[in-house]
């Protein structure tokens, strides 16, 4: 537990700073945190690498995923912060269009479109098809008109830690 949380104050120390590189587009955080999430680079790869995956493959790493963020979950809500916030963010799916922001702390920028979160924030939505009742539910979808969706990468030297931030916020 107490590695996830480390890992939440390092991603929030991290962003109040300026970036590194010239080249990362930070966008403005608004709202509430209402659940942050922090997740392996093995979690965050481009979609170019997920549609080469076989099925068995896309299915094995979605339930770990799955896993780490609903650990993740119910150590947030021990938490002082999750307990302070209004009852109906605590409610899930969350009301309005939460913003979703995934930042990867890594050696190597990605490209522009590489939609690395996109299996994590999958995981945040209620589940269709073939995964029936394996989502989070925290958010409602994730098409453009049900959440503000944000991706971006930032550089850390060799030896800092490597990892992906999610988070989940909402105004209403």
């Amino acid at each position: 537990m107490s590695q996830y949380l480390d890992l939440v104050w390092l991603a929030n120390r991290r962003l109040s700073k300026p970036p590194k590189s010239a080249f990362s587009r930070r966008v403005v955080r608004h709202g509430q945190l209402v659940v942050p999430f922090t997740l392996d680079l093995r979690f965050a790869q481009s979609q170019n690498a997920y549609r080469r995956a076989t099925p068995r493959q896309r299915y094995v790493r979605r339930k770990l995923l799955l896993e780490q963020m609903s650990w993740q979950i119910l150590r947030w809500m021990m938490q002082d912060e999750w307990l302070a916030l209004p009852l109906h963010l605590r409610q899930y799916p969350l009301p309005g269009r939460p913003q979703v922001n995934a930042v990867r702390f890594a050696t190597r920028m990605t490209d522009g479109y590489a939609n690395f979160a996109k299996e994590a924030i999958d995981c945040l939505q209620p589940s269709r098809g073939i995964d029936r009742g394996h989502g989070l539910k925290i958010i409602s979808g994730d098409a453009p008109h049900q959440i503000e969706e944000n991706q971006w990468c930032e550089l850390v030297s060799r030896d800092a830690e490597m990892f992906v931030y999610l988070e989940v916020r909402s105004d209403v």
